[in-house]
C-alpha cells in the first residue's frame, strides 16, 4: 500500500462515524497506545510517539479525531503520571498541533513522507514553547526565557523522536489506520442502504 498514495484519496468522513462503535474502538486503541507509551517511556526525556501518532491520526481520519486521541492521551496517561498546570499545557499544546496538521493536511498529503517527518521534528518545538507558557504567568518575561532555554535540550530531543517515530509508525500504524477507515466508511455506507432499502 502506498500511504501518501491513499492519504491523498482521503475524504471527510460521515457524520457520526466518530460516536459509532468502530469510531470509539479506534480512539480506545489509539489513547492506549499513546498513554503506555508516555507511562512506559518515561526513561527517555521528551522521547515519545505520542506526537507523530496525533498528526498521522489527523491525517486519516480527521482534526476530531485526533484532538480527542490527543486530549484523552493527556488524561488517562496523567492518572498515573500526575497532574498539575502542565497538564492544561499539554492539552493546549497538542490540541494546536492537530489543528495546525489539518490546516496543512492537503501540503502533507502530497508530499515525501520525509517531509511530513521534519513537520512532527518541528512540533516538538513547538509544544515545548506552549507547554513553557505557564512560566510566564509566574515568572514574566524573563522567568519564561529562563524556563523555556532551560528545556530547550528536551524539546530537541521531543523533535528527534518525532522525526524518526513517525517515520517508523507512518508506513506500519498509519496503513493500519487506513484500511480501519475504509473498514469503518464501508460499513456505514452499508448499513445507511440497508436502512434506505428497509423504509422503501
Amino acid at each position: 500500500m502506498d500511504l501518501q498514495g491513499e492519504l491523498r484519496k482521503a475524504v471527510r468522513l460521515p457524520k457520526g462515524l466518530i460516536t459509532s462503535p468502530q469510531g470509539i474502538a479506534i480512539i480506545a486503541v489509539l489513547v492506549g497506545i499513546c498513554a503506555i507509551s508516555r507511562i512506559y517511556l518515561q526513561f527517555l526525556p521528551n522521547i515519545k510517539p505520542v506526537t507523530s501518532i496525533v498528526i498521522l491520526t489527523v491525517l486519516v481520519f480527521g482534526w476530531r479525531f485526533g484532538t480527542i486521541v490527543a486530549v484523552l492521551t493527556v488524561c488517562v496517561s496523567n492518572m498515573i503520571l500526575g497532574w498539575g498546570i502542565w497538564s492544561v499545557g499539554q492539552i493546549v499544546a497538542w490540541g494546536f498541533v492537530a489543528t495546525l496538521t489539518y490546516l496543512l493536511a492537503p501540503f502533507f498529503r502530497r508530499t515525501p513522507m520525509v517531509v511530513t517527518a521534519g513537520y512532527a521534528a518541528l512540533c516538538g518545538y513547538i509544544f515545548g514553547f506552549i507547554i513553557s507558557q505557564h512560566a510566564f504567568i509566574y515568572g514574566g518575561l524573563s522567568g519564561f526565557l529562563t524556563y523555556y532555554m532551560a528545556g530547550l535540550w528536551f524539546d530537541t530531543m521531543h523533535a528527534v523522536g518525532n522525526f524518526f517515530f513517525y517515520l517508523i509508525c507512518a508506513p506500519v500504524l498509519g496503513k493500519i489506520m487506513i484500511t480501519q477507515r475504509a473498514r469503518m466508511v464501508d460499513y456505514h455506507h452499508s448499513r445507511y442502504m440497508r436502512r434506505a432499502k428497509e423504509s422503501a
